[in-house]
């Protein structure tokens, strides 16, 4: 794949530059974030990008400190306009969108800019699920509950056999189609296959990219071309990234169990797989370059970022020079509740909801 002669890349590189030139960057943005697929970094990026360009990010109405600050909307929850703060200080529109929100296209509609532009995140289900289970301390839960189970062997003892710990109705939780749920999947799909074929059909037509957490630099650098953005607008370092996860092997067996348990979120992925690499495959001869120099950059920015220095990056083929401050750094690395209140402080946003959402529980399992 994209294996070209030096002298095409040149060649073409030229004509992309020329290419982004006729092109303005996306502003309008909404960011469906899908939970423990990298979208943390994601939303990360899109902060700092609106940061630099004075946009207005559409916050939760949740009071400060509860438990679900960073959630627009929750599973099984109704969306409504008052669930986003209100524009103040003379605001005219919502630019961005990134906070955790189940995807609902009317509202999502209602709310930001006709040109919105619609992006989301996937991962991997079976290693999006490790994440979910160590990252939520699922396995201190199910112990908790099932007191004959020990934390060493609960994510085993919950493979072999998830639903004697979860209801046969209950088909989103944490371990179990929580991808497939963010992006607005219902019961109603599971049980209808046309249903669920036409929903898929109609998210594809949605957003105009799902990046793949498997391909995650690939991605950004398609989500570059795709907005007419700067390779400076891509710049990241990972955010949230799950540390409690434990290093494990599973047989086949526990694979094809997660798979039959966690169905729709397999169909989900395979589908926007599929669509992503027939993109990646079809970029330019050029792409391929790009990538590794992006990719040399991400080193020297977090090499950077970690010794305290403000991080200086010529100028490429790909961009004109830059420089990573030691403020650009904080922001990248800081803590998504944090940027929240931040947002809250640069925009000068009001919350006018003082009670909680009325929603079920969120399921564990």
């Amino acid at each position: 794949m994209w294996s070209h002669p030096v002298g095409h890349v040149l060649m073409h590189n030229r004509e992309m530059t020329l290419n982004k030139a006729k092109c303005l960057p996306v502003r309008n943005i909404a960011f469906i974030k899908t939970h423990k697929t990298g979208s943390s970094t994601v939303s990360n990026i899109l902060l700092n990008f609106g940061l630099a360009n004075n946009l207005t990010a559409a916050l939760p109405n949740f009071p400060k400190g509860h438990s679900y600050y960073n959630y627009i909307t929750k599973p099984n929850e109704h969306f409504l306009k008052e669930m986003i703060c209100p524009l103040t200080d003379g605001r005219q529109e919502y630019n961005l969108l990134f906070y955790h929100c189940v995807y609902n296209k009317t509202a999502f509609r209602s709310i930001m800019p006709e040109n919105t532009v619609y992006i989301s995140i996937l991962r991997e289900p079976f290693q999006q699920f490790l994440s979910s289970f160590f990252y939520y301390r699922i396995d201190i839960r199910l112990v908790k509950d099932f007191p004959a189970l020990s934390n060493s062997t609960s994510i085993y003892s919950f493979l072999s056999n998830p639903y004697n710990f979860t209801k046969e109705e209950n088909h989103f939780t944490y371990t179990r189609n929580k991808q497939a749920e963010d992006l607005g999947f219902r019961e109603e799909h599971l049980r209808n296959n046309e249903t669920l074929k036409q929903y898929l059909l109609g998210l594809e037509k949605d957003f105009l990219l799902v990046m793949i957490m498997e391909y995650f630099e690939e991605s950004l650098l398609l989500l570059r071309r795709e907005l007419c953005w700067e390779m400076e607008d891509i710049i990241h370092i990972p955010n949230n990234v799950n540390k409690k996860k434990e290093k494990l092997t599973f047989d086949e067996e526990y694979l094809q169990s997660h798979k039959r348990f966690s169905v729709l979120d397999y169909i989900v992925y395979d589908h926007f797989l599929k669509i992503f690499e027939e993109k990646l495959n079809s970029q330019d001869e050029s792409f391929k370059a790009e990538l590794d120099h992006f990719k040399r950059v991400l080193n020297l920015v977090q090499l950077g970022c970690s010794t305290g220095n403000d991080v200086w990056v010529n100028e490429s083929l790909w961009h004109q020079s830059f420089v990573v401050t030691q403020e650009r750094c904080r922001l990248m690395t800081m803590r998504e509740l944090d940027s929240l209140d931040l947002m809250f402080e640069v925009q000068g946003t009001k919350r006018t909801l003082n009670s909680t959402h009325s929603v079920k529980p969120l399921l564990y399992y």
